[in-house]
């Protein structure tokens, strides 16, 4: 699984701080919060001694700060959050034998041109006739 996560965080000397998207802020209109964003991966994993619900088990995570951020990364070059989505992907990969199939899991922001060209060689072809993404339907 591939997404970003704002940790609300305050202060002058907070690295990649910023007033950024909040997609768990309640209402609406105006979601932003102020703090540092992370783009996250993660291990989809179903657990059914406790709900039979899936769970994202994170173990990889990337710093994004916006263009205007007061304080940035020392020796870091910008990059946009589906580039740092790549980057963790790769990274992933390389963690996996070859024969080892993985399938990433995002919301429509990671479904752009950066992610399904900057995939590995080995991540497998798209048929011509497949869709870049699908609706996933919960239980009620």
């Amino acid at each position: 699984m591939v997404d970003d996560t704002l940790n609300k965080h305050y202060g002058k000397k907070i690295s990649g701080a910023g007033w950024q998207h909040d997609g768990s802020a309640p209402g609406k209109k105006d979601r932003k919060g102020y703090g540092v964003c992370f783009v996250i991966t993660g291990l989809a994993v179903r657990l059914d001694a406790i709900t039979g619900r899936l769970f994202c088990l994170p173990y990889a995570a990337r710093l994004w700060w916006a263009p205007k951020a007061k304080v940035k990364p020392a020796s870091r070059a910008y990059k946009t959050k589906p580039e740092l989505a790549v980057e963790l992907i790769c990274l992933t990969r390389a963690w996996l034998d070859d024969e080892r199939v993985i399938r990433v899991v995002a919301d429509l922001g990671y479904t752009c041109k950066t992610v399904i060209n900057g995939r590995p060689p080995w991540y497998g072809d798209n048929r011509e006739n497949s869709q870049g993404f699908s609706i996933v339907r919960t239980a009620a």
